[in-house]
């Protein structure tokens, strides 16, 4: 993901074939700038806690490839 200027955005998928978009809808914008800015401190928040348990059990976390890469990722580190 990647927000340039406040002004466009691009965001790719990281599977086998990858899919993409390139966009200056303001919204989608805004979106992924949030979304961005959730992520910096998610990782800051599981750098200072790294055994605390962030997921809630979403449909969203168990039907979510990424999701699922990063918690077997995880559990690899764990073990």
């Amino acid at each position: 993901m990647l927000v340039v200027d406040m002004k466009t955005v691009m965001v790719f998928s990281q599977r086998a074939e990858s899919l993409g978009l390139y966009s200056n809808n303001r919204l989608l914008i805004n979106i992924i700038a949030e979304h961005i800015h959730s992520d910096i401190y998610l990782t800051k928040y599981q750098q200072q806690y790294p055994d605390a348990n962030a997921l809630i059990n979403t449909l969203h976390e168990s039907g979510n490839d990424m999701v699922q890469d990063e918690k077997h990722l995880s559990d690899s580190k764990n073990r």
